[in-house]
């Protein structure tokens, strides 16, 4: 009996996690996983810069590659990707760190041509510590281009 009453905690809790996860925009506060990632308007005009803010809620250093990122665009219901990556072999090394509590800016620059949509930015490979590859694709809070 134990066992059954500690998996429906468990299934209970993750319904609970799953639903918290429904729909972001720009005003609300988005815990995505180690970085928060605000941009720092809720719509842009193509061609305009996306300053990022990247602000590391935990108690120790998050790292990610400060050259490479993903601009996607939802489309349809699914993220589709709206700019290409940078070479990820010539620029991993290039690692930024936000250390606990604090935050760092990114600036990001849309195409003059960027179609009007829901987007958002992906920094890739966000790891706990200084340590390159294994990590996560962060998302940013979702933002329009008009």
């Amino acid at each position: 009996m134990r066992t059954l009453s500690v998996r429906r905690l468990m299934v209970a809790a993750a319904a609970a996690v799953l639903a918290g996860c429904e729909g972001s925009s720009p005003t609300e506060p988005r815990f995505a996983g180690l970085l928060e990632i605000t941009p720092d308007q809720a719509s842009y005009a193509p061609g305009s810069i996306v300053t990022l803010t990247l602000r590391n809620p935990s108690p120790v250093a998050v790292s990610y590659v400060a050259c490479a990122h993903k601009v996607e665009m939802r489309l349809n219901g699914f993220w589709v990707a709206a700019r290409q990556l940078p070479n990820f072999a010539l620029c991993a090394a290039a690692r930024g760190v936000v250390e606990p509590g604090q935050t760092v800016v990114e600036n990001v620059l849309l195409l003059n041509d960027q179609a009007p949509g829901t987007y958002r930015v992906l920094f890739v490979d966000v790891t706990n510590g200084p340590g390159a590859g294994g990590g996560i694709d962060e998302p940013s809070q979702t933002f329009t281009v008009r």
